[in-house]
């Protein structure tokens, strides 16, 4: 008779290091420029509250959507030295183009990343965004790059 058991577990990664912030604020942003589709959708979430979309206040606000300001805070923290592991995303107002999935974006453009198709944000609508990853795993994981 034999007696098997499975081997114990490896030691995982140890806990996680900070080793950079960058904090930003944004101003300014783009034009509006009329959109069938996004009027839509912000017409169904505030009918949800009661409330009616209005363009014309809209238009008169700020937008800076989450991908640009994903971009300029890239190039702040350049050189990064290496893949990114973890990216936590914090934010005090709504996207200005909810459209596109921010984490997503950055699993595409971030140093490390293993995507090799062009950003689904940038084909958006031909190509929807495959996942909705909110952490990368470590490089050294069988599951890298996965989301």
């Amino acid at each position: 008779m034999y007696l098997s058991t499975a081997e114990p577990p490896a030691a995982g990664p140890g806990p996680l290091r900070l080793t950079r912030t960058v904090a930003r604020e944004f101003s300014g942003g783009s034009p509006y420029e009329g959109d069938p589709l996004l009027e839509e959708y912000l017409t169904d979430m505030t009918g949800l509250y009661g409330l009616r979309f209005r363009p014309d206040r809209y238009a008169a606000g700020p937008r800076v959507p989450f991908t640009t300001m994903a971009d300029q805070l890239l190039t702040d923290l350049d050189p990064l030295g290496g893949p990114l592991d973890l990216v936590a995303i914090a934010h005090a107002s709504p996207d200005a183009d909810p459209r596109r999935v921010t984490a997503c974006y950055l699993c595409d453009v971030a140093p490390g990343s293993r995507s090799p198709s062009p950003s689904p944000t940038r084909d958006w609508p031909r190509r929807s965004p495959p996942c909705a990853c909110w952490a990368r795993t470590p490089a050294a994981s069988p599951t890298a790059g996965h989301c």
